[in-house]
C-alpha cells in the first residue's frame, strides 16, 4: 500500500495505512474467533475505552498548538499534557488495561507499592 500511495502524496499514504490497518485487523481477528471464541465485536468493545481516551488526549494535546509557543516548547508540552491526560483519565475511570500495566509495574518494583 505504501509503495502505491507514496507517489500520490501524504494524504493518500495516510488513507492507505488506515485501509491496510482495517484489513489487517479483520484478518488478525479471525483466528481469535476460531481458537478463543473471541469475536471481532468483543475485541472492538474491549478496545473502545482506550480508543476514546486516546481521542480525548489527542484533542487536549492538539489544543496546546494554539498557545503560540515555539515548536520545541509546543512538542514538549504536548507530550507532557498527553501523558498526564491519558494516565489521569485511565486512572480515574479504572481502565482495565491501565490497571494491568500498573500492577505489572508494581511487580517489578515491590518496595514502592504506594508510589503508583
Amino acid at each position: 500500500m505504501l509503495a502505491v500511495t507514496v507517489p500520490i502524496g501524504i494524504y493518500a499514504m495516510a488513507l492507505g495505512m488506515i485501509v491496510t490497518g482495517i484489513i489487517a485487523t479483520l484478518i488478525n481477528s479471525y483466528p481469535n474467533k476460531l481458537l478463543l471464541d473471541y469475536s471481532f465485536t468483543e475485541q472492538w468493545r474491549d478496545l473502545m475505552p482506550a480508543l476514546i481516551l486516546s481521542l480525548i488526549m489527542c484533542g487536549v494535546a492538539y489544543s496546546v498548538l494554539f498557545l503560540g509557543l515555539s515548536v520545541w516548547a509546543t512538542l514538549v508540552l504536548q507530550i507532557g499534557v498527553g501523558v498526564v491526560v491519558y494516565t489521569g483519565l485511565a486512572w480515574v475511570l479504572g481502565l482495565e488495561s491501565f490497571t494491568y500495566v500498573m500492577d505489572t509495574v508494581r511487580e517489578y518494583f515491590p518496595g514502592r507499592k504506594g508510589a503508583c
